[in-house]
């Protein structure tokens, strides 16, 4: 049994302290209460004092100091005039060169014990030792040169808001020495999904299994140790930790050995790492099972998961080596770590973490069963892990210097997790194609509002830099170098990138550097001038293509034009270098032309067609197309004549713009109309998922006598694809995702009442079932089952359901069935859901978030999700502050209000914050999305509902 850290008295060090002035004076920082109107500085006295004998070293070392008995002043300060640095970075004199952090872990008590010995370069001569420490009981501070000299300590400061230590020296550090600086510290296990934080599951047995697993990212190393927690202070770490011997603990890098102590105890320790950044360390401590392969290049990966997903393991180790050894060959660059592991946690609010060699994913995210894991669920799994994958290039290997460029990190991973990994991996499904369906669609709509951000942009706050955790710097990043990839060639990008990553490998870099390498491969294209703009500015252009005779002139708009206050935002915005890709009715050959920012109309002089043109081949471009209303209706006769003459992609790019157009009143819907009845002949997914989406915006537009109208034509276009999909869960993984889709649209949109009784049927028949044998029906049609064969009203069916959640033994199927437990409809069930949201030992803190947003709003006339988050603000905002998750369920649920009365009530909440708890970006999409939603466009709204429902009639009659 593990003895309790605070039992541990200092005579067991063998340190003689019989007579000294020894103290301990704890150093947390304190809560200060909002109601205080004077802030209160603590005051204390430090001195050395003992620590538990499985820190010897340290323990026999810093015994040196205490000798002398001095006592050290500490102040926790909350005024930042009182601190002597005045920033929320760190300042530059010091730079970390190794850590030593050795750990105790107690899962029992939940609390860790730590010595963290930090070597630092002094490349500024100071006094000042500042780093950043969270919310952490630090015991001891030493600070010695090289030569184990001691350098005094005159007092020791804290300034909780920035989370900063400075250790203020009696001399000086000189520059160009190097130096040691050793605290003591002990932390209670975090009970939120940051930091060094527990999480647990249930035996096969139904025992409750402690664990422990860290996140850092983006800058919470500060909460589990005291750190230089910026990415820029890349560093060594030689990590070892004590814990219960029925346990292993895991790192980044690979055990070096482990000892039995005499106390019962294990103490493994690590290999030091390579040079990384803070937020990319990673330990963890639990009693999983493992399956291993070996990969060509003598990489052994590892999956780690509860020894009840043992069996289920195969699939995400299979392809964790496959998308590894195919990232070596792509990059030119070999995995430097010896070892990968892969680590499947219960409680995890992201999907998963890229830390370098041990990469956290959610449970549902590794584990794989045929008879449980949908082919959403497998697809997504695929993605996530070359996603991850991808990051130990683009993130670990070379850094983000700061965090305005997250985009270096995320965006790249979204762009060759999309391109590259998973393309590789899904044999007979071509990934690329499903990019303008996702990431492609998602980026521009996130970029049409005004609070939008550019890719790169300026933040210094934790809280502004988990904002930024968003569709701009994933989904946009991705977009702006697929189209520059497109545009170069592949070739010469990926010799621009091979570049990019042996120049910064181990360090860091920024946008410019990316746009250096990748220009110097591709020739006489100066790519930093040419991408500057897509980085630096918020929006995208709308490319507007008319034809004046025989020729075709190119201008482009400001898609945020018609969202600027006044002319000087105007004024302040710059155009962007497009480049564009195109070909004719004549001239099936692919073309493309970059236009400067300083050309208001580009002529094609080198085409002359009285025919159509396409532009924006394949969707590679970040904007939209407008076209001359004859050019939009010669493309829909081609379509309807012979749509395969464009590829997917370019149908996908079509649809999502004419019927985007058309809703922004900035192109007669009726056009938008005669482009979809080509959708009659359409059998590809791609274009259909952009259809069934982007189509639905014309409801908006159409009253509640005529909506019946619109949606009975949209089935028209899609009744085909019965016949073409079957009825049976067989095929491809694409024949399988495309089944489910078209079969959950025809019972959505209340369609083929046969296929809702068939499932409706089988819903009854696996309530009958014993949960042990629902495996004898595939996943994706007990999904079906599932959504639209239950009644939402029904309290027997809702108990059914939340019986199967919570004895379902996989995370894929508790996810799924979150959705629909979730959308039930009457007032009681409801209650009873958001109840549940935030009960623990129901619904685990990971998912409450995403538990109140399935929910969807209520029937009443205010949503009561608001409600319910307005009562429990603080528990939500002692879990999730400062989390883009947290924002992100404020944004789905205000952002549909509609009237200012609440309007002016979720101003009047967000004012009443507690700073950081919703960030600022955050706060503003919301409110943007209100306005919005109150300004509407009455004048447009009436005439185009006019010409739609003329055209519905007509199109009716000779159908």
């Amino acid at each position: 049994m593990e003895t309790d850290d605070d039992d541990l008295e200092s005579k067991e060090m063998g340190v003689d302290t019989k007579g000294k002035n020894i103290r301990k004076i704890v150093l947390k920082y304190l809560f200060f209460l909002l109601s205080l109107v004077f802030a209160v500085a603590l005051v204390g006295v430090v001195t050395q004092f003992d620590f538990s004998p499985y820190f010897t070293e340290h323990a026999q070392e810093l015994s040196k100091h205490r000798t002398r008995g001095e006592e050290v002043e500490f102040h926790a300060v909350s005024n930042i005039e009182k601190f002597p640095h005045k920033e929320q970075r760190l300042p530059k004199d010091l730079k970390p060169l190794s850590y030593k952090l050795d750990l105790r872990v107690n899962l029992t008590t939940l609390k860790y014990r730590g010595v963290v010995k930090t070597r630092i370069l002094c490349e500024k001569t100071t006094r000042y030792v500042i780093l950043h420490c969270g919310d952490l009981e630090v015991l001891n501070v030493s600070v010695t040169a090289e030569n184990n000299h001691d350098i005094a300590i005159n007092r020791i400061l804290a300034f909780k808001e920035y989370q900063q230590l400075c250790v203020e020296l009696k001399g000086d550090l000189c520059r160009g020495g190097s130096y040691f600086v050793t605290i003591q510290f002990k932390n209670k296990i975090s009970d939120k999904l940051e930091g060094f934080y527990k999480s647990w599951y249930r035996s096969e047995t139904g025992e409750k299994r402690m664990l422990a697993v860290s996140h850092f990212e983006p800058a919470h190393a500060r909460k589990a140790f005291p750190c230089f927690d910026e990415p820029s202070f890349k560093a060594s770490f030689n990590i070892s930790i004590i814990h219960d011997p029925q346990l292993y603990a895991l790192s980044n890098m690979p055990r070096a050995r482990l000892v039995t102590r005499k106390d019962g105890l294990v103490e493994e320790h690590f290999l030091p790492s390579v040079n990384m950044s803070t937020y990319l360390v990673a330990f963890a401590v639990v009693d999983f099972r493992y399956k291993e392969k070996m990969t060509s290049s003598g990489v052994l990966v590892r999956v780690h998961a509860p020894p009840s997903d043992f069996d289920r393991l195969e699939y995400a180790l299979d392809t964790g080596v496959k998308v590894l050894s195919f990232y070596e060959k792509l990059f030119g660059e070999p995995f430097p770590l010896p070892k990968l592991d892969l680590l499947a946690v219960p409680d995890f609010l992201n999907g998963a973490m890229e830390e370098w060699g041990l990469v956290v994913f959610r449970r549902a995210l590794l584990v794989y069963d045929e008879q449980f894991t949908s082919t959403d669920a497998k697809v997504k799994m695929t993605k996530v892990i070359a996603h991850e994958l991808a990051h130990q290039w683009f993130g670990n290997l070379v850094t983000l210097r700061w965090w305005n460029d997250l985009w270096l990190n995320e965006g790249f991973a979204v762009f060759v997790e999309d391109e590259f990994g998973a393309n590789y991996v899904m044999n007979g499904w071509d990934m690329r194609e499903t990019v303008v369906s996702t990431s492609w669609k998602s980026a521009l709509h996130g970029d049409s509002m005004w609070s939008s951000h550019p890719i790169s942009v300026e933040v210094q706050k934790p809280e502004e830099i988990d904002d930024i955790f968003d569709a701009i710097s994933y989904q946009k990043g991705a977009m702006i170098l697929r189209m520059l990839m497109n545009y170069l060639g592949v070739e010469k990008f990926l010799n621009g990138i091979k570049g990019y990553l042996e120049t910064y490998k181990y360090g860091n870099a920024d946008a410019e550097e990316l746009w250096d390498a990748i220009g110097e491969a591709s020739g006489d294209i100066n790519v930093k001038k040419m991408m500057r703009v897509w980085t630096d500015q918020k929006g995208f252009p709308i490319v507007s293509i008319r034809r004046k005779g025989r020729v075709f002139h190119i201008e482009q708009e400001d898609v945020l034009d018609k969202l600027m206050k006044d002319k000087k935002q105007a004024q302040n915005r710059k155009r962007w270098y497009l480049p564009i890709s195109y070909f004719t009715e004549s001239d099936p050959t692919v073309r493309w032309v970059t236009i400067p920012p300083h050309t208001q109309s580009y002529p094609l002089t080198t085409v002359s067609t009285s025919g159509w043109i396409m532009a924006n081949i394949n969707a590679t471009g970040f904007f939209m197309v407008n076209y001359d209303e004859e050019n939009w209706k010669k493309l829909a006769v081609q379509l309807r004549k012979d749509h395969q003459v464009f590829t997917p992609n370019d149908r996908a790019g079509l649809i999502h713009d004419v019927f985007t157009l058309a809703c922004q009143g900035l192109l007669d819907p009726v056009l938008a109309l005669n482009l979809s009845t080509y959708l009659v002949r359409e059998k590809h997914p791609v274009p259909w998922a952009l259809a069934r989406g982007k189509s639905k915006c014309l409801m908006g537009l159409l009253s509640k006598a005529h909506k019946l109208l619109y949606k009975n034509y949209l089935w028209s276009l899609q009744d085909h694809l019965i016949h073409l999909v079957g009825m049976e869960d067989t095929g491809t993984d694409l024949e399988r995702f495309f089944r489910y889709d078209v079969l959950s649209e025809a019972m959505r949109s209340g369609q083929r009442k046969e296929i809702r009784e068939r499932f409706i049927r089988l819903f009854n028949e696996l309530k009958e079932t014993p949960l042990g044998s629902l495996r004898s029906v595939g996943p994706n049609f007990r999904y079906l089952a599932f959504s639209f064969g239950v009644n939402k009203s029904s309290e027997e069916d809702w108990h059914y359901l939340w019986s199967v959640y919570q004895q379902s033994p996989f995370d894929t199927d508790r996810k799924f069935l979150m959705s629909v437990i979730t959308s039930f409809n009457t007032e009681n069930i409801r209650s009873r859901n958001l109840l549940f949201s935030l009960d623990e030992n129901r619904v685990r803190p990971q998912d409450s978030l995403f538990w109140i947003e399935m929910m969807g709003k209520g029937r009443g006339k205010m949503d009561d999700r608001w409600e319910f988050i307005l009562k429990h603000w603080k528990t939500l905002a002692r879990r999730y502050a400062g989390s883009y998750k947290f924002g992100n369920l404020i944004k789905a649920v205000a952002g549909s209000f509609h009237s200012k009365d609440q309007l002016k009530m979720v101003k009047k909440t967000f004012q009443s914050l507690t700073l950081g708890e919703i960030a600022v970006r955050a706060q503003s999409q919301t409110v943007e999305k209100i306005q919005h939603n109150i300004a509407g466009n009455p004048a447009h709204l009436k005439t185009s509902e006019k010409r739609i429902v003329r055209w519905l009639k007509d199109y009716k009659r000779i159908s």
